[in-house]
């Protein structure tokens, strides 16, 4: 497994606890992104009607799914291609 400085569990609870997280990392096919996502079920629910249903679901423990609220859509990133947390 590849080491990464970000600890799951922490990642998490920012994402839930925050209204908007600005995530940078790198994508799988090398590309930089900036994301703005979050796992507050409030948050989710104002715009999807589903909070909770899809929040961190994973089949990769390096792997976190969250619902990105400038398109309204779940995407995820690898922690351990993760550059950057920001609560805004």
């Amino acid at each position: 497994m590849i080491e990464t400085p970000f600890i799951r569990e922490e990642v998490v609870t920012t994402l839930k606890e925050n209204d908007v997280v600005n995530v940078y990392f790198t994508k799988v096919n090398g590309d930089y992104r900036e994301m703005n996502c979050t796992l507050k079920p409030d948050r989710i629910e104002f715009f999807d009607g589903v909070a909770g249903e899809h929040d961190d679901i994973s089949y990769d423990v390096n792997q976190v799914r969250v619902f990105d609220i400038d398109i309204k859509e779940w995407r995820s990133f690898l922690l351990t291609n993760l550059i950057e947390l920001t609560v805004k």
